[in-house]
């Protein structure tokens, strides 16, 4: 009944238009008033929780993202991806999803993933033809794989949460997400073939091809 309760008042408060965080947050010290009858160990349990060194990876990926974005190595990394694949009707999907995939291995975050790969493959697909709903909807496909091709930040959360193996969650991610791959690849063909979407580079396309570093 007290669960019940608890979540009750937090949709009360989201209703009425209270920021997210202070809902949750008044919601957080009803609970420990409740169960504890005070509130002052809320700084003791954020500390407990944060004071983790595997959270410093989750950081750490973002950065490495960061600087492979500043270092203008995705648009290699797009570009060798184009290469690669090109050469086929609708390639330049595949050469996004490729890219997507790519970058999941070293972000670990769907957001930057698909902000990244994005503000790279938007225009090219724009200007090659890919209605609007089929640029935007494989860029947000792609960017699903960022949580679930290792590494993955929420995998690293909830493996701390829960005393999980990240390792064993690791790789239990890895092949759903390369078969997701896959999967939207196909779909971004069939997608292309039916709506002529065109050829971005005649074969062969991997000339001049040469990893992103």
């Amino acid at each position: 009944m007290t669960t019940f309760l608890i979540l009750g008042f937090l949709v009360l408060l989201l209703l009425t238009g209270m920021p997210i965080f202070a809902a949750l947050g008044l919601s957080s010290a009803a609970i420990l008033m409740i169960y504890e009858g005070r509130i002052d160990s809320i700084a003791d349990t954020i500390f407990a929780s944060l004071n983790n060194p595997l959270l410093a990876t989750i950081p750490m990926f973002a950065f490495m993202a960061h600087v492979m974005i500043k270092a203008k190595v995705v648009d290699d990394l797009y570009d060798m991806a184009n290469r690669l694949v090109g050469h086929i009707k609708g390639g330049l999907g595949f050469a996004t999803i490729l890219s997507c995939t790519i970058f999941s291995t070293i972000s670990g975050s769907s957001v930057a993933t698909a902000l990244t790969i994005g503000s790279t493959a938007i225009p090219q697909m724009q200007r090659f033809g890919y209605r609007p709903r089929d640029t935007y909807g494989i860029i947000a496909a792609g960017g699903t794989l960022g949580i679930l091709i290792p590494p993955s930040g929420p995998m690293i959360l909830y493996a701390i949460v829960t005393d999980a193996s990240i390792g064993a969650l690791f790789l239990a991610g890895m092949i759903p997400g390369l078969i997701m791959a896959a999967i939207f690849a196909v779909f971004s063909w069939f997608q292309a073939n039916a709506h002529g979407e065109t050829k971005t580079q005649a074969w062969p396309g991997t000339r001049g091809c040469w990893p992103p570093s």
